[in-house]
């Protein structure tokens, strides 16, 4: 059961009663003020784009990565939804951007799951796994793709809604209402609480908007 408090019709805050999900965040990135306080850039041109009243990642040079963190901790079981549009741009084996979910560690040490999600005109999702450890005082990574879905061929400029549950290593994935995979990951052994929340892009143009991230109460 949840209830709002309501503010001129607007809901301010959703509180969580009896084990419905709570939300943490949630941004419909219309003030740019939040930007600077809220999200880590760390490669790409990201900006809230007043005219549209999104978040977006303008047209890089080919394979040219873009890549933004928040800056607040989230707790294992999750759910992540956002609208996205991609503008144009290219691609880097078909993805265009991907979810990343990165898991904090000692001395840089860390890994992270990555979502990819297809370009326009490209149908296979995938999730994989990054590992990032030490070895002789330099950070390496090692990839490894955990599986690969098929999908619906994403249109240029139309807006999609994307929604990812995360739960017990359990991934679930819609968009705009429709089951696109469920993958569960038996090796839980990055499985900790303290993720990091993340987009990152491949060359391509996007628009992002109306994110909720959600604490998935049992």
């Amino acid at each position: 059961m949840k209830k709002s408090l309501l503010l001129a019709g607007l809901i301010v805050f959703t509180v969580s009663i009896f084990g419905a999900d709570v939300v943490l965040y949630q941004d419909d990135f219309s003030n740019p003020k939040r930007y600077a306080a809220e999200w880590s850039r760390t490669d790409g041109s990201w900006k809230y784009d007043l005219l549209a009243k999104t978040f977006r990642q303008s047209i890089g040079a080919p394979h040219r990565v873009g890549k933004i963190y928040l800056k607040k901790e989230i707790p294992s079981n999750i759910e992540i939804s956002y609208d996205f549009k991609y503008l144009g741009g290219k691609s880097v084996n078909g993805f265009g951007s991907s979810i990343i979910l990165q898991f904090p560690g000692v001395n840089m040490e860390g890994a992270s799951y990555q979502i990819g999600i297809p370009t326009f005109g490209q149908k296979k999702f995938s999730i994989s796994k990054v590992a990032y450890v030490m070895d002789n005082g330099k950070l390496k990574n090692k990839y490894k793709t955990l599986a690969v879905f098929d999908c619906p061929v994403l249109e240029l400029g139309r807006k999609y809604n994307l929604k990812l549950r995360v739960e017990d290593n359990i991934f679930t994935l819609t968009v705009d209402g429709e089951g696109m995979f469920e993958f569960e990951d038996k090796d839980n052994s990055i499985k900790v609480n303290g993720k990091m929340f993340g987009f990152s892009t491949y060359g391509a143009a996007m628009d992002f908007d109306n994110l909720v991230i959600k604490e998935i109460v049992k």
